[in-house]
């Protein structure tokens, strides 16, 4: 059987429509490249979401866990523990030393039918003593009376402020110190070994105010 050519003669009137090999291969190189753009667009854009959810868990971490902005150096998650303070109206205290590492730092406002009053907790992770209370009370400038104490000293802080405070050893597993400053009465309740004298005088001096 004869090919048919009859198709061939229209493309004798058509010049246009023939295409030389450097066209050809233009034409080809062209046509790769421009899939491999698009691949190259399917894979950048999954690329660019998933880098932009890292950086979002990053930030929230760093932000829930790292020291904020302010110089007060404290944590987004400290600064919430310590909103209880503020909803009083109060400023916040806090330790910035301790004689053991807190794991977990608890803060909440105690009724009391003579005082306003906030209790913080810090509790350790290397033993089951690891336990210090902060007790603040806001209406008694003055203190109140524990009854007999082992002893009592005085000593000026880092900002120059004279501190008297009282030790007393209630049970063998617990120490309780206080003292006044700010208008406010200070207790810590020590279930931790008990501390010495000059551990006591660094406790109290690291003790901040976040307002």
């Amino acid at each position: 059987m004869k090919n048919n050519t009859e198709w061939l003669e229209p493309l004798k009137n058509r010049p246009d429509l023939l295409m030389d090999v450097e066209t050809c291969e233009r034409l080809e190189h062209e046509l790769r490249g421009m899939k491999r753009e698009k691949n190259r667009l399917r894979l950048w854009i999954p690329s660019v979401a998933v880098s932009v959810f890292i950086a979002i868990i990053l930030f929230v971490g760093v932000q829930n866990f790292l020291p904020g902005d302010n110089d007060d150096g404290l944590s987004a998650e400290m600064r919430e523990t310590l909103n209880v303070f503020h909803e009083m109206g109060e400023p916040a205290y806090y330790f910035t030393a301790l004689p053991f590492e807190p794991e977990k730092v608890y803060a909440t406002e105690v009724n009391l039918s003579f005082t306003r009053s906030v209790e913080l907790k810090y509790l350790g992770k290397e033993a089951d003593n690891e336990y210090i209370a902060l007790n603040i009370y806001f209406d008694m400038p003055d203190g109140f009376n524990l009854g007999d104490t082992d002893y009592q000293k005085s000593f000026e802080t880092s900002t120059g402020e004279r501190i008297d405070y009282s030790v007393k050893q209630t049970r063998p597993d617990l120490q309780v110190i206080f003292w006044t400053q700010d208008d406010s009465t200070f207790q810590v309740m020590n279930m931790h070994d008990p501390m010495t004298d000059p551990e006591i005088k660094e406790l109290i001096n690291s003790m901040k105010k976040y307002e």
